[in-house]
């Protein structure tokens, strides 16, 4: 169970560090747009 527990735990966490690298990703894009726009 405890092996389970910290497999799932390790899983989240995984997912919420790549959530965040991609919503950076999209951010920088979208600012790289709206600049090359503005310019």
């Amino acid at each position: 169970m405890a092996t389970l527990q910290s497999t799932e735990g390790v899983r989240w966490s995984t997912e919420v560090v790549a959530g965040t690298v991609l919503l950076s990703a999209l951010t920088a894009v979208a600012a790289a747009i709206l600049i090359a726009r503005g310019a």
